[in-house]
């Protein structure tokens, strides 16, 4: 059921209006001894707004934004939003090449930049056209082309007045480039009521109030950050930023008797339960949930953070979104329940559905896509930002389509699962990741879950991989412990005995990879596709059937 008559405003500036007006004093933005009120977070967020205006950026412009989190970041955000721009951040770990690609997708023209990513903005003060603001130490710029000035100082000389651009709901708000774990990055353009429903969502889910003291140490670039920041303006909380992940620092966070709740992906809490101290940690007694998302939180790492970690103080809630759906999905906000991503968040409308589009019965049996509808939902993949219709639809129009027996357009997500007759959503796997082999579907994770409680595996990652006879075969990439880590012989042999009495015989790897680590990307998801194209080049050459 929709919960649009619950959505009060008309865009995000009327979000920041409201709550500077009604608690004006109160911190709404921290990062490490830095801090700004609602207050002057409106004042900084307006002053950037004229400074972008002055610099020639108009309505439905796209503003790049490449920094680590910080207060930077979130004022560049609410100043495009006021002047009608759309905030567009870019990955803090691309270099020049991807960054210089987004650019030019995206038509950008103003760029701000922190001045330690020095390869990227020093190409920005060079590359024609673009306008680049600098965070930061800008002796190394200020003779270049580009280059327009330091970020705070350009705040400190402009009007704190309200620039007055007209912004409606249907306005676009931001572009995310995607992570591209299964191909080249797309833009996905979401608009001000998404984010706005999002929040009225988010409220509802998480029971969430102008109490929250959130800690971000997810970087905002990413969806599961950026909206962290949204939401808690929406309530009226705080937010405290850290820039990277250190497991001893966060650890030491959650001991803020401030803290009601933390947003993380599972590689950062297998990370903080791989820390040998973590049971001298005491969670804040004001938290309540622990919530991961981005990917299947393992059932031992749950258990491990509800009786090491929390002990009480709060448990873990596994959530699922993602970039196209401004993370409204699925959460176990009622109860946990171990290897479920939960029921629906109110007002989202999910279903499970074949190929064919046909919604899918209840059981674990009836497996299906799943599917979301909403105004969280994604206008559609970027195009050609100057042209009269921005979406690119040859990209758009396979996930954006109808189902049959429901109204409208509905979100094909990728990700596969089934759900309980109780509305209890199960993930299986990423649509992109089913293997076919011999004309048999083979669900990878079915067979990471079967291997990973030997003893010799850290970690292990197994995708489909080409076969000239069988279409597909079965590739595993293991990271083993360090006592196995140099009889990996013997641990393969012991792996497919397991898998030999556990799984068809057509599940069975039929090779094996031994790693010191995954590739993973910025979030720690695994990047199977970097992993494929080896075996692929491996082929080609001859060195591998």
């Amino acid at each position: 059921m929709s919960l649009m008559n619950e959505v009060v405003y008309n865009n995000l500036n009327e979000v920041l209006d409201k709550q500077a007006a009604a608690q004006a004093d109160k911190t709404v933005v921290q990062y490490e001894d830095k801090k700004l009120t609602f207050g002057q977070f409106r004042e900084k967020s307006l002053k950037l707004a004229n400074v972008f205006l002055s610099l020639g950026a108009k309505k439905n412009d796209f503003i790049g934004i490449q920094t680590s989190n910080s207060i930077e970041f979130a004022v560049s955000i609410y100043a495009c939003w006021r002047i009608g721009a759309v905030a567009t951040p870019l990955i803090s770990l691309w270099q020049t090449r991807e960054v210089a690609e987004a650019v030019d997708r995206a038509k950008i023209g103003i760029m701000v930049v922190k001045s330690s990513i020095t390869s990227v903005a020093a190409k920005m003060c060079k590359t024609e056209g673009v306008k680049t603001i600098i965070i930061g130490d800008t002796s190394s710029y200020k003779e270049l082309p580009g280059f327009v000035g330091e970020f705070w100082d350009m705040i400190e000389k402009a009007p704190a007045t309200d620039p007055k651009v007209e912004v409606g709901r249907n306005d676009l708000a931001s572009c995310h480039f995607t992570s591209g774990t299964t191909g080249q990055s797309k833009g996905v353009l979401h608009d001000h009521i998404g984010y706005l429903y999002a929040g009225v969502v988010h409220t509802k889910t998480f029971s969430l109030t102008s109490d929250e003291f959130i800690y971000l140490v997810l970087p905002m670039y990413h969806i599961f950050g950026f909206v962290n920041l949204a939401s808690t303006l929406f309530t009226g909380g705080s937010i405290r930023m850290l820039d990277k992940f250190d497991p001893q620092v966060l650890l030491k966070s959650f001991e803020d008797p401030s803290m009601t709740l933390f947003c993380g992906v599972p590689s950062i809490y297998k990370m903080l339960m791989t820390q040998d101290n973590v049971e001298s940690f005491k969670v804040s007694p004001k938290n309540r949930f622990f919530i991961s998302g981005a990917g299947p939180l393992p059932p031992e790492t749950e258990a491990a953070l509800n009786e090491r970690l929390l002990r009480g103080n709060g448990r873990t809630c596994q959530a699922y979104g993602s970039t196209e759906d401004i993370c409204v999905g699925t959460a176990n906000f009622e109860k946990p329940i171990p290897g479920a991503i939960g029921k629906a968040m109110p007002g989202c409308s999910l279903e499970l559905v074949d190929d064919d589009g046909n919604i899918l019965p209840y059981g674990k049996d009836n497996v299906g896509e799943v599917v979301n509808q909403g105004p969280h939902v994604m206008l559609g993949y970027l195009g050609d930002p100057k042209a009269a219709d921005i979406i690119d639809h040859a990209t758009t129009d396979p996930v954006l389509k109808p189902i049959k027996g429901r109204e409208g357009i509905w979100y094909w997500s990728g990700d596969v699962g089934y759900r309980d007759e109780n509305g209890v959503f199960f993930l299986t796997d990423r649509s992109k990741d089913i293997a076919k082999v011999s004309e048999r579907l083979v669900y990878p994770s079915e067979i990471e879950v079967t291997l990973r409680n030997h003893p010799g595996i850290k970690e292990i990652a197994v995708l489909g991989v080409p076969h000239k006879t069988y279409g597909e075969q079965l590739l595993a990439v293991v990271v083993p412990t360090v006592e196995w880590k140099d009889k990996t012989n013997e641990l393969e042999a012991a792996l497919r005995g397991i898998a030999e009495k556990e799984l068809a015989k057509y599940k069975i790897p039929r090779h094996w990879w031994f790693k010191n680590q995954l590739q993973t990307n910025s979030l720690g998801k695994v990047l199977k596709k970097e992993y494929r194209d080896q075996f692929k080049k491996l082929m080609e050459k001859g060195k591998i059937e």
